[in-house]
């Protein structure tokens, strides 16, 4: 049984970062016991800021860890967050990992926490973002009373499987199958199709990376556009709004059985007039702290709840298909960010 004060260790400065913010935002919860880093400069300066210990060895941790934050990459991107995480799970430490992880280490890790008793589960908290609630919320609504025809999608591959996992919540459930690149390098995009089950989907992946700054490529986060018999739900952005678009009709006014007094354009969600930066202040760092809240959920109840493994485990496997697909991500050696 999780403590009444959760003890958290974040590992990694760089987006780790955020989860040091999300987690004071709830201090009668959480308390943070230090950044696991390999003493970069920029750890320390981290470390510095909110006066927290670092520690460069996960034999030095203090015994009382409740929960470890791997914000890291792992293996399959580059990395060694999955070789972290099973340290910290040998040393009985619950464990959220920064995705992606492929399938092979995700496997792994959720074998270690099980016979251990523990938490093993990859962070997505982009799920808990208010217009991508809106859509999921919608989404789930709309598979009750009509039948999707459709799906258009736009990621970038540096966050792909968030995509496949917010998909799934959406009760778009199945395997990606018979995937086959219609252009590759159309623009900064790699075009795909494909399917979900029997739902014909195209992928557009921006499938480049910057060696110098990862991000800075991103042309597109998360887009989505799914097609039902009566309209068009519309996810513009991970920032962007949400939006239902009515089928509409052109009939004879006296035998058509539409309604014309539909609102042919409703808008969902929208962030309205806030900034970026407002954003990353506000909703993101919510949403991380609402990912940290259901994993220690999950602690209480003794592990990672089933239909988020198989959840985790199929938009693993969606991405992984995607992945090998499209091929490896174009490298763009350019350094700097344009103003």
């Amino acid at each position: 049984m999780i403590s009444k004060k959760t003890n958290v260790l974040v590992c990694g400065t760089r987006f780790g970062e955020y989860y040091i913010k999300a987690l004071r935002r709830d201090y009668e919860r959480f308390n943070i016991v230090g950044i696991l880093s390999r003493g970069s400069e920029h750890s320390e300066h981290i470390a510095e800021k909110y006066g927290l210990k670092t520690y460069k060895e996960v034999k030095k941790l203090p015994k009382d860890i409740d929960l470890a934050c791997v914000i890291i990459r792992s293996e399959g991107v580059g990395g060694e967050g999955t070789k972290l995480s099973k340290e910290l799970l040998s040393r009985n430490i619950n464990v959220i990992q920064e995705q992606p992880i492929h399938q092979k280490y995700l496997l792994e890790c959720y074998k270690q926490a099980k016979q251990r008793g523990l938490l093993f589960m990859v962070s997505n908290f982009y799920i808990h973002l208010p217009n991508i609630e809106t859509f999921i919320k919608k989404s789930i609504e709309m598979a009750k009373d009509s039948k999707m025809k459709y799906l258009s999608m736009m990621l970038s591959t540096q966050i792909s499987f968030t995509g496949w996992h917010i998909l799934l919540l959406s009760g778009i459930w199945g395997e990606v199958h018979s995937l086959q690149v219609l252009k590759k390098g159309h623009g900064p995009f790699d075009i795909i199709s494909g399917y979900i089950g029997k739902i014909p989907i195209t992928i557009e992946l921006n499938n480049m990376v910057n060696s110098q700054d990862p991000n800075v490529d991103m042309e597109i986060m998360h887009r989505f556009c799914t097609f039902y018999s009566v309209g068009n739900l519309m996810l513009e952005d991970t920032f962007g709004p949400v939006a239902w678009r009515t089928k509409t009709f052109i009939e004879n006014e006296l035998t058509s059985k539409h309604s014309y007094e539909v609102n042919p354009y409703l808008s969902l969600y929208d962030y309205g007039s806030s900034n970026i930066k407002e954003i990353f202040e506000t909703s993101w760092i919510e949403a991380i702290k609402k990912e940290i809240l259901l994993a220690c959920r999950y602690i209480e109840m003794g592990g990672c709840q089933a239909s988020r493994v198989q959840g985790e485990l199929i938009a693993t496997k969606n991405w992984e298909k995607m992945i090998r697909s499209a091929g490896f991500a174009q490298i763009n050696t350019t350094s700097g960010r344009k103003q």
